[in-house]
């Protein structure tokens, strides 16, 4: 990992110019809410922080300049999959960051080099023939409450970005 320095357990990256603390627990890395929201330029960082479920986020015991303090934190793998879709700008950025900084700890299905600005996969050529011709598709109940479930979260997602652009307006 570069651009890391250790102070008492607790390790400090650098993205351009902020410092991001972090502490590895039982095999993870949990990151702080506030030095990462100010570095994405997410904004509120108790809003976003409620964003993520109670197994995601923790409460530790971070070295700061005055000292410890207690510090909301977040699962590295939460925290990759919650800025997935984003459309804050820095985001794009603060992800390749963190698969470079990370790149042991972060899922690879997230192919930075195929996102467009906005840090969404690119659109799909619908008019682009196939090479092979379809095949039917065997969809049974389960797949479709699963896609479903898919869709109601993404579009939740970009209703919480909505409130969260009109909060701070």
């Amino acid at each position: 990992m570069s651009n890391m320095r250790e102070i008492d357990g607790t390790k400090y990256y650098s993205f351009n110019g902020f410092t991001i603390r972090g502490i590895e627990q039982e095999g993870e890395i949990w990151l702080s809410m506030r030095d990462i929201c100010s570095a994405a330029d997410i904004g509120s960082y108790t809003y976003f922080y409620s964003k993520f479920n109670e197994s995601e986020k923790r409460v530790l015991l971070m070295h700061s300049s005055s000292g410890y303090q207690r510090s909301r934190a977040i699962s590295l793998k939460a925290l990759q999959q919650k800025l997935k879709y984003s459309c804050q700008k820095k985001v794009p950025a603060f992800m390749a960051w963190i698969n470079e900084t990370f790149e042991g700890s972060c899922e690879k299905s997230n192919d930075l080099s195929t996102l467009r600005p906005n840090g969404r996969p690119p659109k799909s050529n619908l008019n682009q023939p196939t090479t092979q011709p379809s095949q039917p598709v065997d969809i049974s109940n389960n797949d479709i409450n699963d896609l479903t479930v898919v869709i109601l979260q993404a579009i939740m997602r970009k209703c919480e970005l909505i409130i969260g652009q009109l909060q701070q307006a």
